[in-house]
């Protein structure tokens, strides 16, 4: 598959982009004017009684959030699909298609200079920012201008017109993350092992860890979900059951089997975005940005 960017499909992301901003924006302000117009009464007269006896059917939505609920299911979609279309036909009438489709290394390279530009600015300001505070990039010798630099300049590099040199760069960058995303995937994977002598008293094993597992060791163990008790997080625990069947129940293979399905997930999607992108380095970029949230942050 060719490396290079596809400008055809330029007009259909922007498409794309506006009709999510359009829809979500209707969406908001038609569930803002449901619910001011509905005006529902909230009674908190019961709430020490209901947080002292808890009772499944208190659990049960109001009929303004049931109402708000099903409206944006059904009609988000729709909004989305109709925004899409409109996105399209104005950008025809204005006579934008031709001229987004030949300016796609413009629109690109604007996008990262202002990108770039936000983090030189965020690297040279003093303030202490959460997000740079918890960020790989502000314990390393690095700073987070140096860092957006290159990584806008390997971009560019990666989506412009292939010349002898970019083309060396590109193979090498292209071979980098070749090596770097598996190599991602499987220290997710691994780091998501351990058994009962990691197990502490914090939120992630008190909270978390029992929110996922306990369902889990339930069914494992013959009883059924919906029957002999709600969970949380859906019926997995029943897809699940015929695994451990086979190898056992334990902290060790519950992790095991958890961390091989995430690695398999996210092998998946840098997949996905390698096809389509049609470029291993903008691809990598993307898996990079959709890991670090997640795990690195």
């Amino acid at each position: 598959m060719s490396n290079k960017l596809d400008r055809s499909d330029t007009c259909k992301y922007i498409a794309a982009e506006l009709s999510l901003i359009t829809s979500t924006v209707i969406i908001v302000l038609l569930l803002s004017a449901m619910a001011k117009f509905l005006n529902p009464v909230v009674d908190v007269s019961r709430i020490h009684e209901i947080i002292a006896v808890p009772d499944n059917n208190y659990l049960k939505p109001e009929p303004l959030e049931r109402i708000l609920f099903l409206t944006g299911v059904f009609v988000w979609p729709i909004l989305l699909f109709l925004a899409y279309n409109a996105a399209g036909v104005v950008l025809d009438r204005l006579g934008l298609t031709a001229v987004l489709a030949e300016k796609t290394d413009a629109i690109l390279k604007i996008l990262i200079g202002a990108a770039t530009a936000l983090l030189l600015w965020l690297d040279l300001d003093k303030t202490d920012y959460y997000i740079l505070e918890k960020s790989i990039a502000d314990n390393s010798p690095v700073s987070w201008g140096v860092i957006a630099m290159l990584t806008a300049l390997s971009i560019i590099i990666a989506s412009s017109e292939r010349n002898k040199v970019n083309r060396f760069v590109f193979n090498v960058l292209s071979v980098l993350v070749s090596i770097a995303a598996p190599a991602i995937i499987l220290g997710i994977v691994v780091f998501a092992l351990y058994d009962l002598n990691i197990i502490a008293h914090t939120s992630n094993h008190v909270e978390h860890l029992n929110a996922v597992l306990h369902a889990v060791a339930q069914v494992f163990n013959g009883k059924e979900l919906l029957v002999d008790l709600n969970h949380q997080y859906g019926m997995y625990p029943h897809f699940l059951e015929p695994v451990f069947k086979v190898t056992g129940l334990s902290m060790l293979s519950f992790t095991a089997v958890m961390g091989v399905m995430t690695g398999v997930a996210l092998w998946l999607l840098y997949r996905f975005m390698r096809e389509i992108s049609g470029n291993s380095v903008i691809a990598g970029y993307g898996f990079s940005a959709l890991v670090y949230y997640g795990y690195f942050f």
